[in-house]
């Protein structure tokens, strides 16, 4: 990736207190592009369960990024043998934010992109989910934040997708 050598695939076990679960995340890199393929949260033997607060925890943004940036390195020359000489991104604060940067950059690409059609389908999924929780079932067929999915409900109403509507009251 860029100036970046950067493993293809990463395996992490974040350690935890002896009492409360283990985070295990795997990562690898798809058309030059990191991203989490894999979280397993697991209690241990004489542990407690695993909690909603476990799942809330987990900022996998932030961990791709950070893992990511630790494990990769600069770019320094390429051999007329195709080989790569990489400088560790750690030896500095300077190299790791320029990592990170990099890094950041990269994954930035890899968001929904917001099309008409994209809009049709929030509608249609929020119009089978109207007697219900509409928004809700949008983050959930997509997977986002709730908060995402709100917006996405309100743009498709702006594009006329869906009827306007007023507080508290659902059209579809």
């Amino acid at each position: 990736m860029r100036d970046q050598l950067i493993p293809p695939e990463i395996t992490v076990v974040m350690p935890s207190a002896p009492d409360l679960p283990s985070l295990t995340m795997k990562i690898e890199m798809r058309k030059e592009v990191p991203v989490c393929t894999e979280v397993t949260i697991q209690a241990k033997e004489d542990g407690r369960e695993v909690r909603t607060t476990d799942l809330r925890a987990v900022q996998l943004q932030d961990l791709i990024e950070l893992i990511v940036t630790a494990v990769s390195s600069k770019i320094i020359s390429a051999g007329p043998d195709g080989l790569v000489l990489g400088d560790n991104q750690g030896a500095t604060r300077e190299n790791f934010d320029a990592a990170l940067a990099t890094i950041r950059a990269a994954r930035k690409g890899t968001r929904a992109r917001i099309t008409d059609d994209f809009l049709r389908e929030v509608a249609e999924t929020y119009r089978a989910n109207v007697d219900g929780s509409p928004t809700k079932a949008v983050e959930e067929k997509y997977g986002v934040e709730y908060r995402t999915a709100a917006r996405w409900v309100e743009r498709a109403r702006a594009k006329g997708y869906l009827p306007a509507t007023t507080p508290g009251k659902r059209k579809a």
